[in-house]
């Protein structure tokens, strides 16, 4: 990791970070802790902290999820998770970001989902009574890993492989939601509409670029 990426995690606002997803500072805290990729049937769920990946059996420092081009950058986690997913269902996991002012720009981070067959969820963003779809998975393949939605990524999910990680361009803009207050509570709803797998949402994290 260089310099440059220790200085965008410093720009960063980590808000109400508690529950499973710890907050810690690039470097400290659970850097080095042990750690595994979950699947349905492993048992404990190891997952890092936020800015961390699971680099085969050690946390390790990750990208930082997003930056803000304009305003100043929080980061709220969910703190309902782990949410069993339905087998054919919907559920819905809320997140209270707890601050005030202007939304300039939305980031949804998926810290992990686990599921047997992606291609049988799609993921929706709730806020205002306004549902926006955020993501489908087209090609074959099990769980999500430090996936970024965020309209300034250049790559569509389209072209994206099991385990989806990085950075993607949403299904839907995100633009209801800029220039609005920030919301009360803002859903992370996903549906499964395929018999034959259940799953388990981990861990999310909702970014917001607020002046």
């Amino acid at each position: 990791m260089g310099d440059a990426t220790a200085v965008l995690f410093q720009a960063l606002d980590v808000d109400g970070l508690t529950g499973p997803i710890v907050s810690l500072p690039i470097g400290a805290g659970l850097v080095d802790e042990t750690c595994r990729p979950s699947v349905l049937d492993e048992g404990p769920f190891s997952l890092c902290g936020p800015g961390l990946v699971c680099g085969g059996s050690r946390c390790e420092a990750g990208p930082p999820p997003f930056v803000c081009d304009t305003g100043v950058a929080h980061v709220i986690a969910a703190t309902d998770v782990p949410r069993l997913l339905p087998d054919v269902g919907s559920v819905t996991s809320d997140i209270v970001p707890g601050i005030s002012g202007v939304v300039d720009d939305v980031v949804v981070i998926i810290d992990a989902l686990d599921h047997g067959f992606v291609p049988d969820l799609s993921l929706a963003l709730v806020a205002r009574d306004v549902t926006i779809p955020l993501a489908s998975f087209p090609s074959p393949g099990s769980n999500l890993r430090q996936l970024v939605i965020d309209e300034r990524c250049t790559t569509r999910l389209s072209a994206g492989r099991a385990p989806w990680t990085g950075c993607f361009r949403p299904l839907t803009s995100l633009v209801a939601l800029r220039g609005e207050p920030v919301p009360a509570r803002v859903g992370l709803l996903i549906r499964d509409d395929v018999a034959a797998d259940a799953g388990v949402l981990r861990g999310w994290r909702l970014g917001l670029c607020v002046r």
